[in-house]
C-alpha cells in the first residue's frame, strides 16, 4: 500500500522522517502587503540537517513525472508551495529554512503504489512568485467589495479541449 510504497523511496524516507518531524503543523501570518490573514496546514514538517522543510504528501493518478507535471501544473502547486512557504517564513529564522525548498511526495494510486518526490524546476517557482501577490490583492479586493466574481463576465463559456500528444498516434 501508500507506507510501503514511501518506505521504498530513499527522497520520501528522508523528508517524512518520523524521528524528526511532526504531521499536520499550522500556521498563521499577516500577509504584510495586503493585510490579510493567512493560513497554512503543512502535511509534514521535518528536520533535515540543518534546516526545517516543509513536505506535502500527494495522491496522485501518475508518480510518472511526466505525467505528473501536468496534473500539478493544472492544480497549481506551484503556487500552494509559494504560499505555504510565505506563510511558514516569518515562524523561523533565516538559517532555518532553505529558499524554494517544499517536496511534493507523491503516492500513485492503482493497482501499484509507486512513490516519487518532486520539487519544483526554479523557473516554476519565479511563475508562482510573481502570481502570488497578484492573487492575494484580487483577494483582498473581493472581500473589501464582497465582490466574487467568475471567470467570464456572461458565466457561460463555450470551449475547445487542450490536446497533447497521443499515444495512439504513434501506434499508426
Amino acid at each position: 500500500g501508500l507506507n510501503q510504497a514511501i518506505e521504498r523511496n530513499a527522497h520520501a524516507n528522508k523528508f517524512l522522517n518520523r524521528k524528526n518531524g511532526m504531521a499536520e503543523v499550522a500556521f498563521f501570518t499577516r500577509d504584510p502587503e495586503t493585510g490579510l490573514m493567512l493560513k497554512c496546514k503543512v502535511d509534514w514538517l521535518t528536520a533535515v540537517k540543518n534546516f526545517i522543510v516543509p513536505c506535502d504528501l500527494k495522491t496522485t493518478r501518475s508518480a510518472n513525472p511526466a505525467l505528473a507535471a501536468y496534473q500539478f501544473a493544472d492544480l497549481r502547486y506551484d503556487l500552494q508551495a509559494v504560499f505555504y512557504l510565505k506563510v511558514i517564513k516569518p515562524h523561523l529564522k533565516e538559517t532555518e529554512y532553505a529558499e524554494r525548498l517544499f517536496p511534493l511526495i507523491t503516492v500513485e494510486t492503482g493497482d501499484c503504489a509507486i512513490c516519487e518526490v518532486f520539487e519544483l524546476h526554479d523557473d516554476d517557482w519565479t511563475i508562482a512568485e510573481q502570481d502570488l501577490p497578484i492573487i492575494l490583492e484580487n483577494m483582498k479586493n473581493s472581500i473589501k467589495k464582497n465582490e466574487y466574481r467568475g471567470y467570464t463576465e456572461q458565466g457561460k463559456s463555450v470551449i475547445k479541449l487542450a490536446r497533447r500528444k497521443s499515444s495512439l498516434a504513434a501506434t499508426r
